[in-house]
């Protein structure tokens, strides 16, 4: 994803001080008590104040890929090996590098997520960089996505980008259905076309139906990521999200200097 995806996201309620000072020292203390040692997490964001209330998993509308298709975040979702996770649809996306949140937006806040929640961490500072499970090829999750976005526009498929996870199975139904006649169709691609011709010939050998063969090269084991509690150890430049209750306060508050951030 995108910085800005995160940065124009707007679904949390300004919270007066003492709200915020009363749940960091109880539901949100295990965050809150290593805050200034090395386990930072950053949110860029616009349109708060000093103190901040979110619950993304209690969103009403389930949070959409912007600036890319939808088909990662549908198959993190899920897919059986991605169930211990936190479903990116319900979640906040955030970085464990202070400037890469304050890049696009001059408001910088951390975030604390209650006590016991699960953060799901990326091997890199964006997941789009994460690397598919592949044997011969070593192709990024936007590679992937934009693949999908490829093979499914074309003949005789012409399918949108799935809104939901049904719509994202229906399409790949019909991948499967047309396997044998989309060769010629993929051969004239021009966009993203090396990458793409190379899946279709690793899925088209692999003779798997096309739902098991993205199970497979989709896979958080084997694409580096990490899943932790709150108040445990997060490298630097790292993508994280989470679906469960966070507090945000802007870096610029007493007690939470930058210098005691970075």
């Amino acid at each position: 994803m995108r910085l800005l995806e995160y940065v124009e996201e707007k679904r949390g309620i300004d919270i007066p001080k003492k709200e915020a000072m009363k749940l960091l020292s109880s539901k949100h203390s295990k965050a809150y008590k290593v805050h200034t040692i090395d386990y930072p997490i950053f949110r860029g964001v616009r349109g708060y104040g000093e103190y901040v209330y979110i619950d993304p998993s209690k969103s009403v509308e389930p949070r959409i890929s912007r600036n890319t298709n939808n088909y990662y975040t549908l198959m993190i979702d899920n897919f059986s090996n991605w169930n211990k996770y936190p479903k990116r649809s319900k979640s906040i996306i955030c970085t464990t590098d202070y400037q890469y949140a304050s890049h696009m937006s001059s408001k910088v806040y951390r975030v604390f997520p209650e006590n016991g929640s699960y953060i799901g961490v990326c091997p890199m500072d964006d997941i789009w960089g994460a690397i598919a499970y592949s044997p011969n090829n070593e192709w990024t999750y936007k590679d992937v996505g934009w693949s999908i976005h490829e093979i499914a526009k074309l003949p005789p498929i012409k399918a949108d980008d799935p809104v939901d996870y049904s719509d994202m199975i229906d399409i790949f139904k019909k991948i499967e259905r047309y396997r044998d006649k989309l060769d010629i169709y993929i051969n004239d691609l021009y966009t993203y076309s090396n990458v793409t011709k190379d899946l279709w010939k690793e899925y088209r050998s692999s003779k798997k139906t096309f739902l098991y063969y993205m199970r497979q090269i989709i896979d958080p084991d084997l694409s580096g990521f990490k899943l932790v509690k709150t108040g445990n150890e997060l490298k630097k430049f790292r993508e994280v999200w989470i679906s469960a209750p966070c507090v945000l306060v802007n870096v610029s508050v007493e007690g939470l200097s930058l210098s005691n951030l970075e």
